[in-house]
């Protein structure tokens, strides 16, 4: 099975292909450009890299949320395009199984954080351990940054994009993975993508959105006006 990957959640997006769960080639799409301007011809250099077509993909995978709110909007309507258009099917990964799937395999318990803005952070849990499929322990939360920092313990690992600017806040005595580790890519997209195929997972085209898990400032600041008429 041939499956192309696409990581747009994060100011870094990336492109990855993937044959029988397998990486064969991975694309950092470059920072100086926005995502918009590189992801296609990411895309197209990938295929091309490997002397693939898009007609040749069997999946195509995509980070669906939390992130970025037009990173999610990008990813998901050129996945859904390009599914289409090859006859693929189609699948979502939560950005935050992706990051805690790229964490040291041990005993702890995985925590993922991502910058939610505005003083904001998403969090998820996951269980993990050699021999067994990862499995996610809580809902994705939305939580106030410092406040979360000084209720953290040592019985998880902390992983995740979230972290950069909150090292000074965070307790010496808790686990934080390498910062090599932190970022999503689109690599562990397809490997997770590729399991969940395997066990019958399949997206609606017509149905797929990305899932922010919040309303965006824009939206909140309507919702406001309108409650206070």
């Amino acid at each position: 099975m041939r499956c192309l990957a696409l990581e747009t959640s994060a100011f870094t997006g990336s492109v990855a292909l993937l044959e029988s769960g397998k990486t064969v080639t991975e694309l950092t799409l470059p920072a100086h450009e926005r995502t918009a301007q590189s992801l296609v011809p990411g895309i197209t250099r990938c295929l091309n890299l490997v002397g693939w077509q898009t007609s040749h993909l069997d999946l195509i995978c995509v980070t669906q949320g939390p992130g970025s709110f037009t990173g999610l909007r990008l990813g998901v309507t050129t996945a859904k395009v390009l599914a289409y258009a090859a006859g693929a099917d189609l699948i979502g990964v939560n950005t935050l199984r992706i990051i805690a799937a790229q964490a040291p395999k041990g005993h702890l318990p995985v925590t993922s954080v991502i910058d939610a803005q505005r003083n904001q952070l998403f969090t998820a849990t996951f269980t993990q351990s050699r021999s067994a499929p990862m499995r996610c322990s809580s809902d994705v939360a939305l939580v106030d940054d410092l406040p979360w920092t000084r209720q953290l313990d040592s019985s998880v690992l902390l992983t995740g994009p979230g972290l950069k600017n909150l090292s000074p806040a965070i307790p010496s005595h808790v686990h934080v993975s390498d910062s090599k580790c932190w970022d999503p890519r689109a690599a562990t997209v397809g490997m997770l993508a590729c399991q969940d195929h395997a066990s019958g997972k399949r997206a609606d085209l017509w149905q797929f959105v990305p899932n922010y898990f919040r309303m965006s400032a824009a939206e909140e600041k309507a919702s406001q006006k309108g409650d206070s008429r």
